[in-house]
């Protein structure tokens, strides 16, 4: 994704390409002074806001804007402390950033590369001048991968091997992309004739790196996938990556052994969590924008419901984290123990470990005649019904609402919930994240954080 995404890699070469327009300007005098600095702030903030304003090319472009007025000034700061000070401006105008998968990746790469990329290089010096450009981009990758993989594995389960591989390939290319499109800009309006030609150019340099890294990507074991790994294992893995780097740095051997016997500690509790016991009697209603998918889990062993037509790829990518978390290794399709149902149309119920469920996916349904007592009742698909006669029949102990529903609809059914049913047996996936019904601990919990007793 990063190969596709804009980032801080194409602020740095549209700066290489403006600074070489100015270059030529005196320095001598003010309004060349200003010119120099001007053009290149103008033409870096210009492309910020027309790629879209992601927050590595926000963060790319605050800090080349300090680094370049410093220049000017002829002040040179710290890089860490203009670090600092672009994820503080960032974070003043939106404290959310904090959140963002993009701000926290963008960040943590652009410390791996500067501090640990010089430490890596200087390991293995190459007197061919090809072989050192070489081992420089793969340094860079490297670097890179230090201090982002823990998020990185957090966040998408993965890692990539051969990330090194990619990064010799896209550095290079995109630089020469990025300057085949401002000439590409540029001739159409100034030389048309030639911008055909460099289209054609560029249209095929764009599918060659493409395909070299389809290539790559299609290399046998490319990515070791299915990673899970708690936040507080994220956390330790950095602390033993900053305790090595302080470690190394500065010959300190106490530290050293003290991350040494950390990366034990944290091996063995890896190692624990994955011989332990698979979850049991657990059920989970996952959040996926317009989509239901519904997972119990016993014994190893996850029945999944899932709405019709719903692609294979998004119900891997929602479903695999809590999956591995839990040591699934086999997964089945429906809910086991359903009860039959001859006249309710459009309701599935299920008696689960004691509990009785079911399950509205219809559009239209036909409600049963008879009072009947629920534990849960779940609602998905937007079904045409009267809310408040339903809950009158069923009775339920709790009422959840899936994110397949649409958001208006929601909200008119809690409305009409608020005299019959407590706020807080009233669950809205599209508000607060995941539900996960444990029925072993008698405990519903939600992604925000939030626990209930059964």
């Amino acid at each position: 994704l990063h190969v596709l995404a804009v980032s801080g890699l194409h602020i740095g070469l549209m700066y290489g390409f403006l600074f070489l327009l100015v270059q030529r300007l005196s320095k001598r005098k003010w309004y060349s002074r200003l010119l120099r600095l001007a053009i290149p702030l103008i033409g870096i903030w210009a492309f910020t806001f027309i790629s879209g304003a992601s927050p590595s090319v926000v963060r790319a472009s605050l800090m080349l804007s300090l680094i370049l007025i410093a220049k000017n000034i002829r002040r040179y700061p710290s890089i860490y402390n203009t670090i600092a000070f672009t994820a503080f401006v960032m974070l003043l105008l939106d404290p959310f950033q904090l959140f963002n998968v993009s701000f926290q990746l963008s960040f943590l790469a652009l410390i791996g590369i500067i501090y640990f990329q010089p430490k890596i290089y200087r390991l293995w010096l190459i007197d061919n001048w090809l072989g050192d450009k070489f081992w420089m981009l793969c340094s860079v990758g490297i670097a890179a991968q230090l201090g982002t993989f823990p998020i990185a594995i957090y966040y998408f389960h993965q890692f990539p091997l051969y990330f090194w591989l990619s990064g010799v390939i896209v550095v290079p290319a995109a630089s020469i992309i990025l300057g085949l499109g401002i000439l590409l800009l540029l001739s159409h309006f100034l030389i048309p004739f030639l911008a055909g030609i460099i289209a054609n150019l560029l249209s095929s340099l764009v599918w060659l790196m493409n395909a070299l890294i389809f290539l790559i990507q299609s290399i046998p074991n490319s990515i070791l996938d299915g990673i899970w790994i708690s936040s507080f294992t994220t956390f330790a893995l950095y602390a033993l990556i900053i305790c090595f780097a302080i470690a190394i740095s500065f010959r300190k051997k106490k530290i050293l052994f003290a991350g040494m016997f950390g990366l034990l500690i944290l091996s063995a509790n890896l190692l624990f969590s994955k011989i332990q016991e698979p979850a049991t009697n657990k059920m989970v209603i996952y959040a996926s924008n317009g989509n239901t998918i519904i997972d119990y889990l016993k014994n190893g062993v996850a029945y999944t419901y899932e709405s019709e037509n719903i692609q294979p790829e998004i119900v891997k990518n929602i479903t695999t984290p809590f999956r591995t978390a839990n040591n699934i290794n086999q997964v089945r399709f429906g809910l086991p123990n359903k009860v039959q149902s001859p006249v309710n149309i459009g309701i599935d119920y299920y008696q689960l470990n004691g509990m009785r469920l079911a399950i509205i996916h219809q559009g239209e349904i036909k409600e049963p005649n008879e009072k009947i007592d629920l534990d849960y009742l779940v609602l998905t698909s937007n079904p045409k019904i009267n809310i408040s006669n339903l809950i009158k029949r069923f009775e339920p102990e709790y009422v959840i609402f899936d994110s397949s529903n649409y958001p208006w609809t929601i909200t008119d059914w809690k409305k009409e919930l608020a005299e019959l049913l407590p706020s807080e047996k009233i669950i809205d996936i599209r508000m607060k994240g995941a539900c996960i019904l444990d029925f072993e601990r008698n405990k519903i919990s939600q992604k925000n954080g939030s626990t209930l007793d059964l």
